[in-house]
């Protein structure tokens, strides 16, 4: 997944994100999105996919 790409799937889950930046003017979402994909650059590898150094725990319960 490329810089764009992560964010746009960054953007899709995140409804209350998505909400917020309705009301942030074009010209500043143009700019920040522009920002947040340069500073992915470190984490972007030979293959243009974005692969973020961590780790991720998930855990499911049931009620008896």
């Amino acid at each position: 997944m490329s810089p764009d790409e992560w964010l746009d799937f960054l953007l899709a889950l995140n409804v209350p994100l998505r909400l917020h930046l309705a009301t942030v003017p074009d010209d500043q979402l143009v700019a920040a999105r522009s920002r947040a994909v340069s500073s992915m650059s470190q984490w972007v590898q030979p293959d243009d996919h974005v692969r973020f150094t961590g780790h991720g725990y998930y855990a499911t319960a049931v009620s008896p």
